[in-house]
């Protein structure tokens, strides 16, 4: 005990904190697909989905130019993060979510684009209960395109 002084003082060097301004990058930035649709949209969502559980599992469907499927989607209020991958021979992959009276609530559109999101820098969030058609639309190519919804 020495001086009968218990108290050390500690130097602890905290360094220098700095607050940027700059939005966070985007989650799919740095994502190359690498042909495998099913893969790839499992890596994107775990990307983008992060904290968020499957509503619709992946699916695989293998299209032609010009081909729609639509999957229904059950939408509870929440938030939702949508997104397709194409495989090997998609060049351009489109994505709708359509109501029951086929009017498009939110869509990606991005010409040329082979892994579409529903706002790719946001969440979709919705307020009601609803039924919702997911439609996947091959544009250009053909081959096998994957595609899920995430829920918060």
């Amino acid at each position: 005990m020495g001086d009968g002084n218990l108290w050390q003082p500690v130097l602890v060097d905290a360094g220098v904190a700095t607050v940027s301004d700059a939005p966070a990058p985007p989650c799919w930035k740095g994502f190359t697909p690498t042909g495998n649709a099913e893969a790839d949209v499992a890596d994107l969502g775990s990307r983008c989905a992060q904290g968020m559980s499957p509503l619709v599992p992946p699916v695989k469907h293998t299209f032609k130019a010009g081909e729609s499927k639509s999957i229904p989607v059950p939408i509870v209020p929440g938030c939702y993060r949508v997104i397709a991958v194409g495989g090997k021979g998609v060049k351009d992959v489109d994505l709708a979510l359509k109501d029951a009276s086929g009017k498009v609530v939110a869509a990606d559109m991005t010409p040329d684009d082979v892994f579409p999101m529903i706002h790719p820098n946001k969440e979709f969030c919705a307020e009601a209960v609803q039924f919702l058609n997911l439609v996947i639309s091959v544009k250009k190519g053909s081959g096998d395109v994957a595609g899920g919804v995430w829920k918060r």
